[in-house]
């Protein structure tokens, strides 16, 4: 288990109804009966009734959510050993998760005692589906950014400032907290010649994205976000000449027996191209760009 920088604990909520009781307001000395106090009184005791009620309810959904042991089999069993083990095992609830929609079992975050910041966690769900729906519908959903591959009913994900894992086939989640972007901004704008490619690397270096220079052609490789918040690399490389540019895709990715490829010719001379396969070969697919009249390419592809 990897020591990470970041401490990042998953929050206990906990629900608490306040109650408010309304006040009618009397005027003293008035000699009027009041049908105002009656109804004052009436819409008191309907907020009581409410309170009452939200009160029960809440009771109940605490009284739910208190842990009384594991139940699933297989988390039961890890739970043990890791604490046989002599680690730290606390248990984490569906509330705290905010997983009530999303068929949870049970789960549990385990660490060393003095390296809560190394947790690892296992949460258990009713199928691989339901879990991948939670993953991505809470942890995913308000994210800075993303990386989420799919491989035969199995799940990985790392998900920025917040979790990396994987999901099985049993709808088992392991996670551990977030361990940053691998890649850094090597590049310079030394390092390019064509004024396209110098272009280029000025509007992806503004929009975040981290650059290393290509060494055979004039070109680079950024790493970033793009508008949907998924993790993609963007490579613009300037060959010779369409035909050279073309030939090099087809040499590097047509030959790939898993690989089908397709081109399209557009109206103003460029050709748009896709390369796709199984994930299970390449899980970074497709591969989709353009390779244009002069010999500039750009094409993109998910981390």
């Amino acid at each position: 288990m990897k020591n990470i920088e970041k401490v990042l604990t998953v929050l206990v909520c906990s629900a608490m109804t306040l109650s408010v009781f309304g006040c009618s307001d009397k005027k003293s000395g008035s000699g009027r009966s009041s049908s105002g106090d009656k109804a004052a009184e009436e819409v008191e005791d309907a907020d009581e009734t409410k309170n009452k009620k939200d009160d029960e309810e809440t009771e109940k959904a605490t009284e739910a959510e208190v842990f009384t042991g594991y139940t699933d089999r297989n988390i039961k069993a890890l739970a043990e050993s890791y604490e046989a083990a002599g680690l730290t095992v606390i248990p984490v609830l569906s509330s705290e998760l905010g997983a009530g929609d999303y068929n949870y079992v049970e789960g549990f975050r385990m660490y060393s005692e003095g390296s809560e910041d190394a947790y690892m966690g296992f949460l258990k769900f009713k199928s691989a589906e339901d879990a991948a729906n939670f993953v991505q519908d809470v942890w995913i959903a308000d994210c800075k950014g993303y990386i989420w591959h799919e491989v035969r009913d199995t799940y990985e994900f790392s998900i920025d400032e917040l979790y990396f894992g994987g999901i099985d086939h049993s709808g088992m989640i392991q996670y551990g907290p977030w361990d940053g972007d691998p890649y850094e901004n090597t590049a310079t704008i030394d390092d390019f010649e064509d004024p396209q490619i110098i272009e280029l690397y000025k509007e992806y270096l503004n929009k975040g994205f981290s650059i290393e220079s290509e060494i055979t052609y004039d070109g680079f490789t950024a790493y970033g976000i793009n508008e949907e918040r998924a993790h993609i690399f963007v490579v613009c490389t300037k060959y010779p000449s369409k035909d050279a540019a073309l030939e090099f895709l087809k040499t590097s990715y047509g030959s790939m027996s898993m690989m089908t490829e397709e081109y399209t010719e557009n109206a103003d001379g460029s050709v748009s191209f896709v390369f796709d396969c199984d994930p299970q070969y390449i899980r970074t697919v497709p591969i989709e760009g353009t390779v244009y009249e002069d010999g500039l390419v750009i094409m993109q592809y998910p981390a």
